[in-house]
């Protein structure tokens, strides 16, 4: 598969290639400051207008890449059937993987077809996202009876096993990194009665005892807290606090969702969600720590 990564990889400088070659204003202004000119008034516009250019043929080369390693899977099974799931785009850096997967969901509602359904399954399989799966699945099954017979020998068999593995090694690497973080460096808090009792941690009325890590996301000063017990219960509370509320997420140390909380911080009202309406927030936190534990682990180092 090597040989062939390389041979799609300069697919994606191709597909990037136009947008360089185009006249670039801010070439333009460049030059024009090299000679001791200001940027030329307005120049906003073209910065804004390039950036939307990059971000979609950035957007297309993804999928495009993607879509070619995918239809290599197809047609030759033996040497390179392990893309859908094994490639770079979707099994590597989680920021990619989340680019790939909105611009090709972005190019399915466009226009689907059964190569972009067939090439949604893995990259929903890395989110979790079973009713995307069922969805593609449902429209392979009556559009693509080819492909939705190729889908059904691999999925249970080769992808889904494979997907779960890398996702519990993902989330191993993670607690590694986190926990000796709140030993050495974590508060010991109460998680009160108010939200404990709802998430099913504690009997009504009790608080929770734990010892946890915040952090800060400089983007927004929204507060992020990973939260352990200081007894004999496993269970992780992931939670965010920004200016108008409160969320809470009970999850086991598989990284799977067992409970949620939401409270305005206004009127102190505290809301149980469900599962299908915490997902996307609780999907959000642990990729805010996936994104954040190695600056959090470097700047402990340097303390």
């Amino acid at each position: 598969m090597n040989s062939v990564s390389a041979i799609l990889a300069s697919a994606l400088c191709v597909v990037l290639a136009p947008l360089c070659s185009e006249a670039d204003p801010l070439d333009d202004a460049i030059a024009g400051m090299r000679s001791g000119a200001p940027a030329p008034a307005g120049i906003q516009a073209a910065i804004d207008a390039q950036e939307r250019a990059a971000r979609k043929s950035y957007s297309q080369g993804l999928v495009d890449l993607y879509l070619a390693e995918i239809k290599t899977s197809i047609v030759d099974d033996a040497n390179n059937g392990g893309w859908p799931c094994r490639s770079f785009l979707v099994d590597g850096d989680p920021n990619v993987r989340e680019d790939l997967t909105a611009a090709l969901k972005e190019r399915f509602d466009e226009k689907p077809d059964g190569i972009l359904a067939y090439a949604l399954i893995c990259p929903a399989l890395y989110a979790d996202d079973a009713p995307w799966v069922d969805r593609l699945q449902a429209y392979l099954k009556g559009a693509d009876p080819f492909l939705y017979k190729l889908e059904q020998a691999k999925v249970d068999v080769y992808w889904g096993p494979y997907i779960v593995s890398e996702r519990k090694a993902a989330l191993a690497l993670l607690l590694g990194k986190v926990l000796p973080l709140i030993a050495s460096g974590g508060t010991d808090r109460e998680v009160a009665p108010v939200f404990a009792s709802p998430l099913g941690l504690s009997p009504a009325g009790a608080a929770w005892q734990t010892r946890q890590l915040v952090l800060k996301d400089s983007a927004n000063s929204t507060m992020h807290g990973f939260a352990i017990s200081r007894g004999t219960d496993p269970d992780i509370i992931l939670s965010r606090r920004d200016a108008k509320s409160v969320y809470a997420f009970r999850s086991s140390r598989d990284g799977e969702l067992v409970s949620a909380i939401m409270a305005d911080r206004s009127t102190k009202q505290v809301t149980l969600l469900s599962r299908s309406e915490a997902k996307a927030e609780f999907d959000s936190e642990w990729k805010f720590w996936y994104n954040n534990i190695d600056d959090a682990v470097g700047a402990s180092a340097v303390k």
